[in-house]
């Protein structure tokens, strides 16, 4: 049987990071057959709980790339898989680029490529990050396959000889593809660390599949459902029962076409990186979030921070008065996220026209709630990427260069913010994005389309290890 293992953010509470696990494993459970997979996590418990029935076998294990049982996946696996999120920063602390390099370093030691799915790349602000960074680029692109092909789509027998755990061949050369970068500015960056432009290939997110990919996930025996079946969509939304989600729990925003419309927020705090600099680069983010440690002072952080949520406050009392709208907020960090809604609901002149949602959501649940609404304001990726895989306009917050990025690719760059945007540009924005909000459904679903077809190339190549 061939093997594969995983590596991301996987296991913490960002369902971002979660969408890009449930996606992968989505996509390769549908091939005729799926590899056994490892998965280094977090939280194991956590990952086992909601993927552990994954058809082809998971293994889980902590990110420790040294432990005995790490280095055994690693050796009997045809590949290291990157997989997706923005991984490749060194702007929040110095222990972040590390545990890829180190990884990316025995699987090399092991015989083994660091294949690059969709990966993101931030910010590397000091000299260590960006040599780690073309290490790491160096690791994935030095062995490869002569010819990577998918397994034959019939899924009939094995060969002869099982070479699944045999070693890959050497590449033909340097100039061979093997790095999938999620977006332009992804690429820019790892050029700007001295990365040889033929060893980059720009992608997508894997989680633009999100529209596509079948949960609970359907085993080879089994007949698979029709696609989306659990997907609340623009025209099936009066069908859909809230109370299937495996939650649970009742998920406002499914509603009746006599329901006001419901414009969802999913908001974020505002970061305060080091970006390599003063004692909070040498702490860990739970650490310094814990300290109140960052890149600016603490007073300063803290007024900016207040200006924007200020300004989502302003936003959300807007549409609610001026469109008639619900407000629903949904968070996508269960913990930090709420908070921060919280903490704009306070300053909302009509607080009571919107809700939170407060059970902790699937990927698939928050692609199905997001796809009944009319409207998503965001402050987080993932939130505009299954908005848009369901034809759902967004207007987006550019924290971070990977909004900018997203928005442009789909062809919403006009509704992109900056987080200390004038108001009158808010406001125009959001009324403009509202106004036009079914003329954009078409183009939206017609570009995620092809970007999902982008996803499914970089599917085909991972799946070319297994062959």
């Amino acid at each position: 049987m061939s093997r594969l293992t995983l590596l991301g953010w996987y296991g913490s509470p960002n369902l971002g990071d979660e969408a890009e696990l449930a996606t992968i494993l989505a996509r390769l459970a549908r091939a005729p057959r799926p590899p056994a997979v490892t998965v280094f996590s977090h939280n194991p418990a956590h990952t086992r709980a909601h993927h552990g029935d994954y058809p082809g076998g998971l293994q889980v294990l902590r990110r420790n790339p040294f432990a005995p049982a790490a280095l055994r996946a690693i050796r009997r696996s045809r590949a290291l898989v990157l997989g997706g999120g923005g991984l490749i920063q060194d702007g929040t602390s110095i222990y972040n680029l590390p545990i890829y390099t180190s990884f990316a370093l025995v699987a090399r030691l092991l015989g083994r490529p660091c294949v690059w799915w969709g990966v993101g790349v931030e910010p590397l602000v000091t000299t260590l990050g960006r040599i780690q960074a073309r290490l790491i680029v160096r690791l994935a692109t030095d062995l490869v396959p002569l010819s990577p092909q998918p397994p034959p789509l019939d899924g009939e027998g094995e060969s002869a000889s099982d070479s699944s755990n045999s070693p890959p061949r050497r590449g033909e050369g340097p100039g061979e593809r093997a790095v999938s970068v999620r977006d332009t500015e992804s690429r820019r960056l790892l050029l700007a660390a001295g990365v040889p432009p033929a060893r980059i290939r720009v992608t997508v997110d894997p989680a633009v599949a999100v529209g596509r990919a079948p949960w609970p996930v359907v085993r080879n025996d089994e007949e698979a459902p029709p696609e989306n079946t659990q997907h609340a969509t623009r025209n099936t939304q009066q069908e859909t029962n809230p109370q299937s989600f495996p939650s649970g729990e009742p998920l406002r925003g499914f509603r009746n076409p006599q329901s006001p419309p419901v414009v969802a927020f999913c908001v974020r705090d505002l970061p305060n990186n080091p970006l390599g600099r003063g004692l909070g680069y040498l702490l860990p983010v739970a650490v310094q979030k814990r300290l109140g440690i960052g890149g600016a002072a603490r007073a300063i952080h803290d007024q900016r921070a207040g200006e924007f949520y200020g300004l989502l406050a302003q936003a959300a009392d807007h549409l609610i008065e001026q469109h008639g709208v619900q407000v629903q907020f949904i968070p996508f960090w269960p913990g930090r996220d709420d908070a921060i809604a919280t903490t704009i609901q306070a300053e909302m002149r009509h607080a009571d026209q919107s809700t939170q949602v407060t059970t902790a959501l699937t990927p698939a649940e928050a692609a199905a709630l997001l796809s009944s609404m009319e409207m998503v304001v965001a402050v987080r990726l993932h939130a505009l990427i299954f908005a848009a895989a369901a034809g759902v306009p967004g207007v987006g917050f550019g924290y971070a260069r990977k909004i900018r990025g997203f928005m442009a690719r789909t062809e919403q760059p006009d509704a992109v913010l900056d987080t200390a945007a004038a108001w009158p540009i808010v406001r125009a924005t959001l009324d403009r994005v509202w106004e036009e909000r079914a003329v954009r459904r078409p183009a939206l679903l017609a570009r995620m389309a092809e970007l999902q077809t982008l996803a499914e190339a970089d599917a085909q190549r991972v799946l070319g290890w297994c062959g």
